[in-house]
């Protein structure tokens, strides 16, 4: 399910999660969810399965941290492994794309996720990571 996941495919786990809906809230070795692992390889058709499964079971998946206290959103904050980044080509069209993605996940948390007092802020997080896209983005 997981490499499933990683890799996009979205009718396996629609089949999956149609025959066996608790699957949705198995956790990896590291306590990241199915959606932890979308997010981080911005897979937005499995992502928006969140929008279908209930606010309740929404909350369950979104509130969750992994072993490094990321929740989704910490995750969309960070840059996109770099092989999916090559699917987009151009920096200004992947950094719009990141953007994009960390709106769509950050609509779905509740307010109080937004921020961490102990670490960086997912918004600062985004400008960390996504420094590199903004200097190619200025010299293409």
């Amino acid at each position: 399910m997981f490499e499933a996941a990683k890799r996009g495919n979205v009718m396996f786990l629609d089949i999956i999660w149609e025959t066996y809906p608790d699957t949705m809230f198995e956790v990896d070795g590291n306590h990241c969810s199915i959606f932890h692992v979308v997010v981080m390889y911005d897979h937005y058709s499995i992502f928006s399965f969140i929008h279908i499964i209930g606010p309740l079971k929404k909350d369950l998946i979104v509130w969750k941290s992994d072993e490094d206290q990321n929740n989704i959103l910490r995750l969309a904050g960070m840059l996109a492994p770099t092989d999916w980044l090559s699917v987009v080509s151009g920096a200004a069209l992947q950094l719009q794309w990141e953007l994009l993605w960390f709106s769509e996940v950050r609509e779905i948390m509740h307010p109080s996720h937004h921020e961490n007092s102990e670490r960086e802020t997912p918004r600062a997080l985004v400008t960390k990571e996504h420094g590199e896209l903004k200097k190619w983005e200025t010299n293409e």
